[in-house]
């Protein structure tokens, strides 16, 4: 919890220190030294101190969970096989904030934000954790037709500083210094992990999304993340069998939605980076329609752009409900050695995933092409999911600006489990700024109306008849200009969308031409 800024605001919301002290309980030495104690120094206070804090702050409308980290959700140093059977404990009683209501694949929900498939989602309590704390999409993570290990080693590695600008258009895979600290270690530095697609038993992962999926919270949607497999010497029939035969599973399991994970780079089976096989990747998704499972597909793409990006979209929309872009970007992790860069994960050349900040420029730029060839295709129905680089609560509504319909990070729920609730604490405080403003643009749009009537009912004279006529045809006017203004008011302010007091002169005079015949 960063305890300083807390106390800051309660002091600002209570007027002055006295005041706080008297609503804490504590002596004026005491609040004396709190207010001026280090972040360390605070994180110290005893229990029942931070909760009295906690209490005061709840009572003046202030969120603490705001002001903290939330628990972490895996540990790096562990194993895979450690980390899923460690069971997280349940979540205290989490804030719940405005609903964002959002259409998404025929369902309503609360917000645009959720969370990417990954190990955070690969356990009921990590994904029930995260539906508390903010998240109403969550992808469970990516599932096979048959148990897979992960791969052996570390699977996960900080970089300790934000990694060098990334260019994936070079035939070389860049390398990545790694070896960060997960205790001071930020999203805008950026991830490395080498899982390589682990899933449980079909009949547990079945199980566990059935159990899952039933407590979910009203308003929220549990996506099923699958792939196919096959090794890299058998033949594309064998995959896009066992693509049908996993996509069959999760329609029994009772996935809705269910996301083609086409965009790992470091799985080494033949569905490695399969978004760059848009032939057999067509071939997939044109078999998985024929099936015509109780099923909407949502394709999860790698890094491309122009147009290989153009044409991918282009040819599987009519078989997919909608694409989620990016899974990470390929990069080779070095930790620094004693004379010497050195392998991160074992042995030289493996290629591993890099996400948050430093992947966010070409997630952006990968979302806005896919929005753009969403409009000029007139491809309407058809969901665009942004993940990669998601970093801050700022980041979420600068995809939903270029075309994203929903948002979903990962390593941000790595650094803060409790990052789905700031967003959605911005995402109030950004609705509540709309609303101002567009009450703003209203009242303008009234004092211009009222201007024009009075100014027309002046310069066309003709008696209290006359008068009378202006204002019913004046009020009309407005008023269809209202409803569709308030249709639209979450935007917030747009006063180019506000008439002048001309305008709205033009507009009676339209009618009134229409209704009198003069």
């Amino acid at each position: 919890m960063k305890m300083v800024e807390l106390l800051r605001q309660l002091k600002r919301h209570h007027g002055s220190a006295e005041r706080l002290r008297i609503r804490l309980g504590v002596t004026e030495r005491t609040i004396h030294a709190w207010l001026h104690k280090s972040e360390e120094d605070l994180q110290r206070l005893q229990a029942d101190h931070i909760e009295i804090i906690k209490k005061a702050a709840r009572e003046k409308n202030l969120v603490p969970e705001l002001f903290e980290v939330g628990p972490p959700l895996w540990d790096e140093r562990l194993s895979y096989e450690a980390n899923v059977e460690f069971a997280l404990s349940e979540p205290t009683s989490l804030p719940r904030f405005r609903t964002h209501k959002t259409d998404f694949l025929g369902h309503t929900l609360n917000s645009p934000f959720g969370a990417s498939a990954s190990v955070l989602t690969s356990t009921i309590d990590r994904i029930r954790y995260l539906s508390r704390a903010g998240c109403d999409v969550i992808t469970m993570s990516t599932v096979r037709s048959h148990p897979c290990a992960a791969h052996p080693g570390l699977n996960l590695q900080f970089c300790d500083k934000s990694a060098p600008l990334l260019n994936p258009r070079h035939n070389k895979t860049p390398q990545v210094v790694v070896g960060g600290d997960s205790r001071t270690f930020r999203p805008e530095f950026g991830m490395v992990n080498r899982f390589g697609i682990p899933s449980k038993p079909p009949e547990r992962w079945m199980a566990e999304f059935e159990a899952v999926k039933r407590d979910m919270l009203s308003g929220q949607l549990l996506i099923l993340s699958v792939t196919g497999s096959a090794r890299k010497d058998e033949s594309d029939a064998l995959l896009i069998d066992d693509f049908i035969s996993v996509c069959r599973m999760a329609a029994k399991a009772g996935a809705d939605v269910v996301e083609i994970n086409a965009s790992c780079n470091h799985c080494g089976g033949k569905e490695d980076g399969l978004y760059r096989n848009p032939k057999l990747l067509l071939s997939i998704c044109q078999h998985l329609a024929r099936e015509r499972l109780e099923i909407k597909y949502i394709l999860k793409i790698g890094y491309i752009t122009g147009r290989e990006l153009e044409a991918l979209v282009c040819e599987t929309a009519p078989y997919v409900s909608g694409f989620c872009a990016i899974n990470t970007l390929p990069v080779i992790g070095v930790t620094q050695g004693q004379h010497e860069f050195e392998p991160a994960f074992g042995r030289a050349n493996l290629k591993a995933g890099i996400s948050g900040k430093p992947i966010q420029r070409l997630a952006l730029t990968c979302i806005g092409e896919i929005a753009h060839r969403k409009a000029v295709e007139k491809l309407d129905n058809i969901a665009i999911i942004a993940c990669g680089g998601v970093a801050t609560p700022g980041d979420v509504k600068g995809f939903l600006d270029i075309g994203a319909t929903m948002v979903q990070a990962t390593t941000a729920l790595y650094s803060d489990s409790h990052f789905g609730l700031k967003v959605q604490h911005y995402l109030d405080s950004e609705l509540r700024h709309n609303e101002e403003s567009a009450d703003r643009e209203l009242e303008e749009a009234r004092i211009q109306w009222s201007r024009g009537v009075q100014d027309l009912q002046r310069e066309m004279g003709g008696g209290e008849s006359v008068a009378a006529s202006i204002e019913r045809v004046g009020l009309q006017v407005f008023l269809e200009w209202n409803a569709s203004y308030n249709r639209t008011k979450a935007l917030g302010a747009r006063r180019p969308l506000v008439p002048t007091m001309s305008e709205f002169k033009d507009k009676i005079k339209i009618r009134m031409r229409a209704v009198t015949g003069r």
